[in-house]
């Protein structure tokens, strides 16, 4: 059975066949590949945090259990499906109430067109929405369609030149602040979205390269819907549940200080200066942020440190607020929620209708019947100061924007913060690059591995992959080893 207890309770190891840093979704599906390859192995993890799961985090707001982290899994990717069966939730599982999101401006919110990633992939669709001024639409429809991508660019350079600033602005911006809290001018298109760069090599006419993306329309009612979530806690139930099913144990207020190569594996110091402890490891996999990766990866490969130290990040806050909905001043708002263009200079840059989108939670028979919730997300890269306000700033704040944009006024029965310090790697131009020097640099360290948001995508299911990709770097090495030792 696993523990998932702080570092001091549980005395910490002296020494495992793994070791793994960091207990986020990218660490325990490293773990939990690891125990179901090879049930035999010592595998030990660490975190500085006081619970498991990273970025996977609930809050209970007025008693209703929410997401304060990731609050949906993409279904349109295998590995949470095959995770959540694995553990076996599938019947734990719930879909999206309404999926219809809107663009709000100063002036009103407007429907969502049709777009890959915020990238339009019809131009009526996107005319007749009235998102776009009138030369918007004219910068669309007289868009260039005789060059195509030769290398990496920011976002805004390969859509905003072809496209006009206003789809940049008002679509594909919202969009991607929305997933890595960046900005369209220096995240990397080939980094964010792969498929329409390698698209755009070949199709001169952005709109027709982005059309050609779209998943088939499909008229099976049963099919699965493109998001989900869990009963009873939502995302952030699956770490825990992994914990138990690796079976692993969890070190909780355990900071990994340093790491260092020895002739048959690793040393890492964790814990405190003023408490040190050392773990000796034949294996480790490091599976935290950029940062904290490349203080410890400069014990062991100064180029792979040196590129991590390259990669920048984004804070943010989540801010959740409920509402009795006889306090509110207007009846709540339909759909699932709207996203806000940088343009329009709120403090807010996305709003989640939780109730609305997540119906179950607030369900006859829950309750819950009389709560309107909802969830905002604050800070970009580049907004540090703003994030650095005390909460009753940000609420005050965050309030103020959802009655400018949306109606939503009135007394809040009950609020949740949730900060969210350099959480996002940012995929600027040059990213992929950087990920290739540090897998390079951290192959040459036999025993090693890493994984994390930072290498396949920020999203659950490629943090998912990103772990178990770690774990089979980890068992190669351990079943050469025992090979070559047996020989």
């Amino acid at each position: 059975m696993s523990t998932v207890t702080a570092a001091r309770v549980a005395p910490l190891p002296q020494a495992c066949d793994v070791l793994v840093i960091g207990a986020g979704i990218s660490g325990l599906s490293a773990a939990l590949r690891l125990r179901k390859e090879n049930p035999r192995l010592d595998v030990q993890m660490i975190d500085i945090a006081d619970v498991v799961g990273g970025k996977l985090r609930a809050a209970h707001l007025a008693d209703v259990p929410i997401d304060i982290g990731a609050e949906a899994l993409l279904t349109r990717r295998p590995e949470a499906l095959e995770l959540i069966d694995t553990l076996g939730l599938g019947d734990q599982m719930r879909f999206p109430g309404v999926l219809s999101a809107k663009i709000a401006l100063a002036d009103g919110q407007y429907p969502m067109p049709m777009t890959s990633m915020g990238v339009p992939t019809d131009e009526e669709s996107l005319a007749v929405s009235g998102l776009l001024t009138t030369a918007g639409v004219a910068a669309v429809r007289d868009r260039q369609r005789g060059a195509v991508l030769s290398g990496d660019v920011s976002v805004a350079e390969a859509i905003g030149s072809r496209l006009g600033g206003e789809v940049v602005d008002r679509l594909v911006e919202p969009m991607l602040g929305g997933v890595y809290a960046g900005r369209a001018d220096r995240l990397s298109l080939a980094a964010t979205m792969p498929a329409l760069f390698a698209r755009m090599q070949q199709e001169p006419d952005v709109i027709e390269a982005a059309k050609v993306l779209l998943p088939p329309k499909s008229t099976d009612t049963t099919a699965m819907p493109v998001f989900t979530t869990l009963v009873d806690g939502g995302v952030s139930r699956l770490p825990a549940a992994m914990a138990e099913a690796a079976g692993v144990q969890v070190h909780l207020r355990c900071p990994a200080r340093s790491l260092r190569r020895t002739a048959d594996g690793f040393n890492v110091e964790v814990g405190t200066g003023a408490d040190p402890h050392l773990i000796k490891a034949t294996s480790v996999i490091v599976a935290t942020g950029p940062s904290k990766a490349a203080q410890l990866l400069a014990g062991v490969t100064a180029d792979g440190s040196a590129a991590l130290a390259e990669v920048p990040t984004a804070s943010m806050a989540v801010l959740a607020f409920a509402y009795r909905t006889a306090d509110l001043a207007m009846p709540p708002p339909t759909g699932s929620g709207f996203l806000v263009p940088v343009s329009v200079g709120t403090t807010i840059k996305a709003a989640t209708y939780v109730s609305n989108k997540w119906p179950h939670l607030v369900a006859d028979g829950t309750g819950h019947e009389d709560l309107f919730l909802v969830r905002v997300s604050v800070g970009r890269i580049g907004e540090e100061a703003m994030l650095q306000r005390p909460d009753p700033d940000l609420v005050a704040l965050a309030r103020r924007d959802l009655a400018l944009l949306a109606g939503i006024s009135g007394q809040p029965c009950d609020v949740v913060v949730q900060r969210w310090g350099g959480a996002l790697p940012q995929y600027d131009v040059g990213h992929l690059d950087r990920v290739t020097r540090v897998r390079q640099a951290v192959d040459e360290v036999k025993g090693l591995a890493v994984a994390g948001a930072t290498y396949q995508g920020v999203g659950v299911p490629a943090c998912i992959s990103s772990g178990q990709a770690a774990a089979e770097v980890v068992l190669s090495h351990l079943t050469e080893s025992t090979e070559g030792t047996s020989q």
